[in-house]
């Protein structure tokens, strides 16, 4: 089996970052007739080099651009964890949890559409992977009927660490002999706060504990997150009970967790917790919220708490304070990193039993002139046009379109040159919602031309327009680039998130030929029938 993955290393979320990393490592402990071939998709170099400490020596780079240039030339097996360049067919998503539908008010309205909506471009492909039978009943909760063919594969924890390294670590961060440790990323849903109430009133009775934080200090959703929880430490009299040390080499992470009294996982919300993960992986005891993932997780080596409750935890935390708790040597961790990859593999070939690839036309064979009318619902595309010249606005003839939600396309040829000049649409109801900042009407243009260099680009299509949000595409095959202009902040990221780029930067990549054109065309459409969920 050859399995495409998809993968840009995000140290805002190292927790997904891992899972890519801890999966393709899972691989290691099969047997080598068992082992998949994985071609990592990835325009990064750095996102290369970290998945490359996995140590998977049947580990293949293509950068992810190459592939959307012609996705069917690679006869890809799978390709995981998410749908790009129209591949749905052979796509295995993953979705990590449903947060924003439990949790909603630490999200803005549009973040949840815009989740929901790639929740349910995920059900069209040929499988959904979740973490847990928790994510795995609320699939069918929030989404009835919406996604037949779910499996569980649970992920298991691999990097290693020293435990020699104990003392030397625990000197560099200046922790004392008994400390607890705090492994999640600083995000509101995190729980922190629980844990800080807990402390105080520890203190009131008299018990100092010692809570070690390690992880991103970043909450995209709540600006200062971070110092609210120093100044909270502050006024309660916990600045000498708390050592908040940000993000940290991961081996400094692991050797710290090992050291631990024990790990207290105190989130609000989790699809399967890394953290709980790779305390099992070194026998470390863990104590954990109630959530019904965290016992279903959690069968040994733990006790757990009501997430709202300073009381309930402090009074764990007072017991263990006085004698730690007493860690069971538990199954072998190995099994569950083999039950990784093969719950893994298993999916995929339920989803995607044996079948035959679509046809692919070589290069040589292609046509000089592709078929305009290409069949994409809701979308109208107009007979050829001749023009005099490419750069001939004014010879392309636009057609209003019959409601709001239309889309009227004028595609042309003229010489060497291919051309769609305007893109029109006024989408209104679902879409106002998602873009909040702009009430009532608003248009969006596209113009997508050939051009020999980004000057040229720059003078003709970026200056004097006068449309209210504009996004632009040069397809020029020796000088990729796209621009964003003038959309809101939840625009810009719905449409960062369908391409897949850096934000405000889209590449879309032809193949330098008519036919091409009429693809980006296409992509050009779904981009925009994917943002406005028109």
């Amino acid at each position: 089996m050859k399995i495409a993955v998809i993968f840009e290393l995000n140290e805002d979320w190292i927790g997904g970052s891992y899972y890519f990393r801890n999966l393709i490592a899972a691989f290691n402990f099969l047997r080598e007739d068992e082992q998949p071939d994985i071609v990592l998709l990835s325009n990064q170099r750095e996102s290369v080099d970290f998945m490359l400490q996995c140590g998977y020596p049947k580990l293949e780079w293509v950068e992810l651009s190459e592939f959307e240039r012609a996705p069917e030339q690679y006869p890809f097996d799978v390709i995981f964890p998410h749908p790009v360049a129209n591949q749905s067919y052979r796509t295995v998503c993953w979705i990590p949890d449903f947060q924003e539908l439990h949790l909603p008010y630490y999200f803005s309205q549009g973040e949840v559409a815009n989740r929901r909506h790639h929740h349910r471009l995920r059900f069209k492909t040929a499988g959904l992977v979740v973490s847990s039978e928790d994510a795995k009943a609320d699939v069918e909760r929030f989404y009835p009927g919406e996604c037949q063919n779910v499996e569980v594969v649970r992920f298991a924890a691999f990097d290693r660490f020293d435990p020699e390294r104990l003392p030397e670590v625990r000197a560099q961060y200046g922790l004392p002999g008994h400390y607890v440790m705090c492994a999640n990323q600083v995000w509101i849903h995190k729980n922190h706060i629980v844990v800080l109430r807990a402390l105080a009133l520890l203190k009131e009775r008299g018990i100092d504990v010692t809570v070690c934080f390690t992880g991103s200090e970043k909450d995209y959703r709540v600006g200062g997150y971070i110092d609210l929880l120093k100044s909270r430490a502050a006024e309660w009299g916990l600045s000498e009970n708390v050592r908040f040390l940000g993000f940290i080499p991961r081996a400094d992470q692991l050797t710290l967790m090992y050291g631990a009294d024990y790990v207290v996982q105190p989130s609000l919300f989790e699809g399967w917790s890394t953290v709980i993960e790779d305390a099992k992986s070194m026998g470390q005891f863990v104590v954990a919220s109630d959530l019904a993932v965290h016992y279903e997780q959690l069968l040994e080596n733990g006790r757990h708490f009501p997430r709202h409750d300073p009381k309930a935890l402090a009074d764990i935390m007072a017991e263990f304070a006085a004698e730690p708790p007493r860690k069971t040597s538990g199954a072998d961790y190995d099994e569950a990193r083999r039950s990784f990859a093969r719950d893994f593999l298993k999916a995929c070939r339920r989803f995607l039993p044996a079948r035959d690839y679509p046809e692919v036309i070589p290069a040589a064979e292609t046509p000089p002139h592709a078929d305009p009318t290409i069949e994409h619902p809701g979308v109208a595309v107009e007979d050829h046009v001749e023009a005099a010249s490419p750069a001939d606005d004014a010879a392309v003839e636009v057609k209003e379109g019959a409601g709001p939600h239309d889309f009227s396309f004028v595609y042309y040829r003229a010489g060497e040159y291919s051309q769609v000049s305007v893109v029109r649409m006024v989408p209104r109801g679902q879409a106002t919602l998602l873009l909040q900042r702009k009430a009532g009407a608003f248009s969006v243009e596209f113009k997508v031309h050939s051009f020999s260099n980004k000057d040229e680009f720059s003078q003709k299509y970026l200056e004097n327009n006068d449309t209210d949000y504009r996004i632009y595409f040069n397809f020029d095959s020796q000088d990729m680039m796209g621009r964003l202009d003038g959309l809101p902040g939840e625009a810009r990221q719905m449409l960062r998130d369908v391409a897949y780029q850096d934000p405000g930067i889209i590449l879309i990549q032809n193949e330098g030929s008519e036919r091409g054109a009429l693809k980006l065309f296409m992509r050009c459409t779904e981009l925009t029938k994917q943002l406005f969920e028109v």
